[in-house]
């Protein structure tokens, strides 16, 4: 598969003979990759975002990895931001021994109301990986796996949550 994102109203063609490189770029063969797929719900909107980790990527901009966000025309929207833009799929390095990342996470809301961050599901090894949800505004980290909701006005929340992934320490059969 492949995302356009078009500037204007029109017609997009494509055609096989328009194929260009080994055609791998978003499938793989290897599991070396980890996937967390989230979701933002409340007043009976959701919306959708993934973290993507691969030795590939880096924790910038990936244009290879890293999808912009296409943003719903209901005026809910959750994404995560690099550099001030914003993506629905972020892409960044693997996570080394007693290393974090931060992934910063913009909601826009449209109604006063209670929201929460849902994990949804993981794919690849994410066994020694915390996920967490820091709340700059009221200085909470919490376990995304233990959220309760938030509740929140409407309005676009641009720097105010940030997803933290910690690498912990792989314990021992002894242990």
């Amino acid at each position: 598969g492949f995302f356009v994102e078009a500037l204007n109203d029109g017609t997009v063609s494509f055609t096989n003979a328009m194929r260009d490189g080994d055609n791998t770029t978003f499938r793989s063969s290897s599991n070396n990759h980890q996937v967390a797929y989230f979701h933002l719900e409340g007043n009976g909107l959701s919306d959708a975002f993934r973290v993507y980790i691969d030795a590939n990527a880096s924790d910038g901009v990936d244009y290879v990895y890293d999808i912009s966000k296409m943003y719903n025309w209901n005026g809910f929207n959750a994404y995560t931001s690099i550099d001030d833009r914003d993506f629905v799929f972020q892409s960044i390095e693997p996570i080394n021994f007693n290393q974090s990342k931060r992934i910063l996470l913009g909601f826009e809301i449209p109604a006063d109301g209670a929201y929460t961050l849902v994990l949804d599901s993981t794919k690849g090894d994410w066994d020694n990986l915390k996920l967490l949800l820091r709340d700059k505004e009221n200085q909470t980290l919490q376990l995304v796996s233990d959220l309760s909701a938030i509740n929140l006005n409407a309005n676009t929340y641009k720097n105010r949550f940030e997803l933290l992934i910690q690498r912990v320490l792989e314990r021992t059969p002894d242990e």
